[in-house]
């Protein structure tokens, strides 16, 4: 198993509630976020909370990579502390904290690899996968980016 550390930091023009409201409506991240091809809440709540199971499937170097994730902790608009399990193993914080007219969302995520493939792949181009990885959540934080900054807080 490989190890990463992943760090990722976002800055967005928008209250933290505004940032909050659009990644708490997990099944609709696709429709936005290209690099994501499926994300499904389990059970009959959609809405996330302490204790959900959130099965994920995103587009990897290599094929599709699953993950499941299993929410530990939840404060809205401020925190949110999640397991991985499936392809990606570990543990993540993200944080949204509001500094004078922006947002600054943190994700920290811990995680191993678990199949062989990317294994194999990372005892030799463990740099290409973090620069993939720090790619599609760039392309997630210019597409979010974009949807909630130029919608406007007024409309007729």
């Amino acid at each position: 198993m490989i190890s990463y550390h992943l760090a990722s930091e976002w800055h967005f023009k928008v209250t933290a509630n505004r940032v909050w409201d659009a990644v708490k409506d997990v099944e609709a991240i696709p429709d936005w976020w290209r690099g994501i091809k499926r994300a499904r809440v389990k059970g009959g709540n959609k809405i996330i909370e302490k204790g959900s199971i959130i099965e994920v499937t995103v587009k990897g170097l290599l094929g599709d990579l699953n993950l499941t994730f299993e929410i530990i902790r939840i404060e809205p608009n401020k925190e949110l502390r999640f397991k991985s399990s499936g392809d990606l193993e570990g543990c993540a914080l993200w944080t949204l904290e509001e500094e004078e007219d922006l947002t600054k969302a943190r994700l920290i995520w811990d995680v191993t690899t678990t199949g062989r493939l990317l294994n194999f792949v990372g005892l030799f181009l463990k740099p290409l996968l973090i620069w993939n990885h720090n790619r599609a959540m760039n392309a997630g934080y210019q597409e979010l980016k974009n949807r909630i900054e130029s919608q406007s807080s007024y409309s007729c």
